[in-house]
Formats: C-alpha cells, structure tokens, sequence
C-alpha cells in the first residue's frame, strides 16, 4: 500500500530521530571508553575515542574538557588550549573549566591571557582563595607586577590570615619595594604565626628581622624573649625579655610623664644634671 506523502514525511522524520538516538548514544559511549582510557593513563587511545565522540557531537563540553586534560597530560598545550577555549565557550560561567585553561595558558608560556582567564574565575568565585593565590603568584614572579601582587596577596589574607606562605610573599613583595614599615609589621605577624603553630626557631628569625628594621621596639624584644626561652637560650631570653619590658616602662612613664628619662640615660628631668 502506497503511504501518502504526509506519511513519508512522518516515516522519514521517525527515521531520523531513531538515528540521531542512536548516535547520541554512539558517542557518549566513545566518550566513556575515553574516560577509561585516560583513568588508565593510555592517553593516545583517549584521545582517540573523545575525537571520534566529537566527530558526532561538537557540543560536549565535559568530553572537549577531557580532552583538554588529556592534552595537558602529554605536554601538547597547544591542543590542551583549543580544547578548553571550545568547552569554556559551551559553558562560560563552568569556573572548573575557565581555571584548568588559567592553567594551561600558563604553561603555554601565555601569561597575559591566563591572568585574564583567572579574572573570569574571580568574577564567577570572587572568594575562590586558590584562584587568587595562583594569579597573584603569576603577577608576582612570571609579570613581575608588584602592585598587582600586593592587592593580590593581601585579598588572599583577608580570606585566610592564617597561612604563612601569604605574608612571606607579601614579605617578598614589600622587601623588592623598600616599604620597611611594612616589611617590620609582616616580620611581627610571621612571628606570631609561628609561635601559634609551635614553630619557636622561625619566630626567632622573623622577630630578628624585625628588630634589625626597629631595633628600639619593646613588643619585637618581649617576643624575641619568647621565642629564645622556647629554643632553651634563657639567658638570651631574660636580656631579651628585660630590655623589652624596660621599653615598654619607659614608653609608659613617656605617656604620663612626657619629660621622663629613661633610667640609662645621664640626663635628668628637665635637662638638669
């Protein structure tokens, strides 16, 4: 029996349907057998079968994102690149994607772009803290943008004031500028992070540091004294302790008294002697 043209259309469109199923299907399993190629470390054969998934679907983001991985893997960052650039494009605000081609801009050796890549992350996660240590990393040793690195570092702090490694680059970052006010409070705050974590050799050395910036300040000897009674030096630790708690005497008397003279000096109130 002859089937109306309006029935042909209806067959042919069933047809179709049943055969774009089917190769949604085809493809999706080319690109889990890619998965488990590259969870085996085979990447040539990963590869492969995400190409092939792809040659049926363009569209996959998390396959182009595979890809992308598997291309990082073997060092080609190039392809790695194109294929994040086309997943990203499938998903601009996927933040996991935007940070893994961050990454792989840099490896590149493209620095400018993986700053910009980064600040798409910020933008989505502002508060993301790894996100921000790693730009701030690349302003700080690859563009050598110190005041970038320092806006950086100190957004860092603010989201976590408990990791060293932010103040010793912040350190890095005011030593290169010849801020010593500033490299004087970072050295105080190392030391007393230190301290907290138990860390009595490194709490000496920032506060020594410290003092060789402002050799008069009463906290960063108290300290110092602190840090040498927990290293087992106590006659250091008693100098130490006694000069500063002298100090801060002294700077107390100054506030009540504002002609006081410190014990030590051959002068007396009023300039007599």
């Amino acid at each position: 029996m002859d089937m109306s043209p309006s029935q042909n259309k209806t067959k042919k469109a069933k047809q179709i349907i049943r055969v774009e199923v089917i190769a949604d299907q085809h493809c999706e399993a080319l690109s889990e057998i890619g998965d488990l190629y590259f969870w085996a470390e085979r990447y040539e054969e990963a590869i492969l079968n995400y190409q092939k998934a792809l040659e049926l679907n363009p569209n996959m983001e998390d396959t182009l994102y595979n890809l992308g991985k598997v291309y990082f893997k073997i060092t080609d960052y190039q392809k790695s690149v194109e294929a994040l650039v086309n997943a990203s494009k499938l998903a601009p605000k996927n933040v996991t994607v935007l940070r893994f081609l961050a990454i792989a801009y840099y490896y590149q050796g493209d620095m400018l772009m993986s700053v910009e890549t980064y600040k798409k992350c910020l933008k989505l996660q502002p508060d993301d803290l790894e996100i921000n240590v790693e730009l701030a990393l690349i302003y700080l040793h690859n563009l050598k943008n110190l005041h970038e690195a320092e806006k950086c570092f100190k957004k860092c702090i603010q989201l976590n004031a408990e990791r060293v490694d932010l103040y010793r680059n912040l350190l890095q970052i005011y030593q290169q500028l010849n801020k010593h006010k500033d490299v004087f409070n970072i050295c105080m705050i190392l030391g007393d992070l230190y301290l907290k974590k138990s860390d009595p050799e490194n709490a000496r050395n920032a506060f020594t540091t410290a003092l060789y910036l402002n050799p008069k300040n009463a906290e960063a000897h108290w300290k110092l004294g602190l840090a040498m009674h927990l290293l087992g030096h106590y006659d250091l630790a008693i100098i130490s302790c006694q000069y500063g708690l002298g100090k801060l005497r002294y700077n107390y008397a100054n506030k009540l008294i504002p002609d006081f003279v410190h014990p030590s000096s051959d002068s007396t109130v009023n300039g007599k002697r």
